[in-house]
């Protein structure tokens, strides 16, 4: 399991807020609902999609099951989204933007890139371990769905990718080592692959045992192999 310790370097961060936090999309209701009775129905199926998501699969979530674990009606329902892709896309914005909030207040809470990568990394595998269900719809179910659930998780990816370079000592320091040519984008990708590997495995473990391993997926590219080995030692 990772540990935060003391800074390496003299690397500031100056994290962006922007580039963690999702802006989840205004997809109000109905106009031909009542205002106050939509967004309670919108709330409930919500809410009721996001709990179910904790012990199934997103494959499994129907208008039917979905209705009949909230109390909302299928007239109801239609009135607010147009079909149940529509209420996963919603459940990912808010699920999404709770976990990218905790990772960017570690991040943010360090003094250098080193430690505040180590941060979010630390807060991320502990959101997946604590919520393993809603962890393998971000990071597993969400390549099945539709074109704008995609877009979705790629918009995740990219706002990720963007907060691990920007503080990197590539960027801050213009004697730092130069990232892969590959970008922060593929190493992002790598990492979550990773993850969806061990989310789909019967029995389930947990994923802090990874922390090691991720951790130097993700600075490799910025501090090199001597680098990454002696961080890993440092903390491992």
């Amino acid at each position: 399991m990772l540990r935060v310790r003391g800074s390496v370097g003299a690397v500031s961060v100056s994290p962006s807020p922007a580039a963690l936090v999702s802006h989840a999309p205004d997809c109000g209701a109905s106009v031909d609902a009542p205002p106050r009775l939509a967004a309670g129905a919108e709330r409930r199926l919500v809410l009721g999609g996001e709990r179910l998501l904790r012990s199934r699969r997103a494959a499994e979530l129907d208008v039917g099951l979905l209705c009949g674990a909230t109390g909302v009606s299928p007239a109801a329902f239609r009135g607010v989204f147009a079909d149940r892709g529509e209420l996963l896309a919603r459940v990912f914005d808010r699920v999404s933007a709770c976990a990218c909030r905790r990772m960017l207040a570690a991040y943010g809470a360090q003094g250098c890139w080193v430690d505040s990568v180590r941060a979010a990394l630390c807060e991320l595998l502990s959101f997946v371990d604590a919520e393993p269900g809603l962890a393998r719809f971000l990071i597993v179910d969400s390549l099945t769905g539709d074109a704008a659930m995609l877009a979705r998780r790629a918009d995740v990816l990219a706002r990720l990718a963007c907060a691990l370079e920007s503080g990197s000592p590539s960027v801050s320091d213009p004697g730092g080592c130069a990232p892969a040519s590959f970008g922060a984008a593929a190493v992002v990708g790598a990492a979550a692959s990773l993850l969806a590997g061990r989310l789909v495995q019967e029995p389930a473990r947990p994923v802090r045992e990874l922390g090691c391993s991720l951790m130097g997926m993700l600075v490799l590219p910025y501090l090199g192999v001597g680098g990454t080995r002696q961080e890993l030692l440092r903390t491992g």
